[in-house]
């Protein structure tokens, strides 16, 4: 099982650390997103690069579901448990307030 949680987290981490090469900012970054291909127009290239961003969004969150799923069976959580909790404490309790500084305050 913790074989299982250390793949996945590999895995976004990966995914991660891909889509930060572009950010100027990030201690990853390597070559601005619409320098990654040398070939096609500005359009194609922001085209590729967007549908990138997108299959890698769509990656993190499947591998979420997966670790969402294994925590869920480790600590003995049916489905009705699992409702429950997305319902009352699921994503989006901190991108809700849209400030991170008010959830600090919140103590969250």
């Amino acid at each position: 099982m913790v074989q299982q949680f250390t793949n996945l987290a590999h895995k976004a981490w990966s995914i991660k650390y891909g889509l930060d090469t572009v950010e100027e900012n990030s201690h990853a970054f390597h070559i601005p997103a619409l320098l990654r291909t040398k070939s096609g127009s500005l359009k194609e290239r922001a085209h590729a690069w967007q549908q990138k961003v997108a299959q890698a969004e769509a990656d993190l969150a499947a591998i979420q579901i997966q670790i969402d799923a294994h925590a869920y069976r480790l600590y003995g959580l049916d489905e009705e448990d699992r409702l429950f909790i997305e319902e009352n404490f699921g994503a989006g309790l901190l991108e809700d307030t849209g400030d991170i500084e008010q959830s600090e305050a919140l103590d969250l």
